[in-house]
């Protein structure tokens, strides 16, 4: 996975803004990836914030979008804001009305901005959260047998260690979410670590060239979507199987552990 140029300054951006003194504004409401568009006349950036996320098995939007005319009491409180209002030159605030949260206003005239914002800003309380708790045992794991620095959510508490490779998930039965730490070839070291219900059955990418894309068990049914970061001879691997639910949200969480990533420099 390649860090995007543009994102790197927008989550720092979104980082400073978003620190822990709360000024005594309210928690934020509405979920993570909703927008509250208000105005009218926002086609181009309804098409722009509900186009298909990449690298999932099925469709599903950007963002998930809140129509208002206008701002009340309560959509205030949104986590997301973006006001469509003509002849105005985007610009953008955090946490005006409630904590955490950013609000846009735009004339609607460059909609792929507005996304890279929102996303930045989504990805950012991600990382927020990794940097509150994270599993500090698997962090310190990593990086004893790979040399990098990295947070792994808390939740992904069960673990397989082998020569050159970790595997660890969360392990539940519904929404089970995984990262994979290995050196050396990928395919390879995929398909003899993690097998099926038989040494027939194991994990492969199905296109191994792409660091952003859908995962398969040879012999069997199950996939899903993955994304990759390489890091010298090291790889991460996130990986998400929920065939009962959405994905979009569990793989971007999974995400925001991969823009923790360090690499240790000089030994140390």
């Amino acid at each position: 996975m390649r860090i995007r140029h543009w994102l790197i300054p927008l989550l720092c951006m979104a980082l400073c803004a978003c620190n822990d003194t709360g000024g005594g504004l309210p928690a934020s409401s509405s979920r993570a990836y909703e927008v509250t568009l208000v105005g009218h006349g926002g086609d181009s950036l309804e098409q722009a914030l509900g186009q298909p996320v990449e690298g999932l098995p099925q469709e599903e939007p950007m963002f998930d979008i809140v129509g208002r005319k206008r701002l009340d009491e309560w959509s205030r409180l949104a986590r997301a804001i973006v006001i469509h209002q003509r002849g105005t030159a985007m610009s953008l605030e955090q946490d005006v009305w409630a904590r955490p949260q950013i609000v846009v206003r735009t004339d609607g005239s460059d909609p792929q901005r507005l996304v890279r914002m929102l996303n930045a800003f989504e990805m950012a309380q991600e990382v927020r959260r990794l940097r509150r708790s994270h599993n500090a045992k698997a962090d310190s794991l990593i990086k004893r047998m790979f040399g990098i620095d990295m947070l792994i959510p808390e939740e992904l508490g069960s673990s397989m260690v082998r020569k050159d490779f970790i595997w660890l998930s969360n392990n539940t039965a519904q929404g089970m979410k995984n990262i994979v730490v290995m050196r050396g070839p990928t395919g390879e070291l995929l398909a003899r670590n993690i097998k099926g219900e038989t040494d027939a059955m194991h994990f492969k990418l199905v296109d191994e060239r792409q660091d952003r894309g859908l995962w398969e068990m040879e012999g069997d049914a199950m996939g899903g979507p993955y994304v990759r970061k390489r890091v010298g001879q090291v790889t991460v691997l996130a990986f998400v199987y929920a065939p009962e639910s959405k994905k979009r949200n569990l793989m971007r969480q999974l995400e925001a552990a991969l823009y923790t990533i360090k690499q240790k420099q000089n030994g140390k």
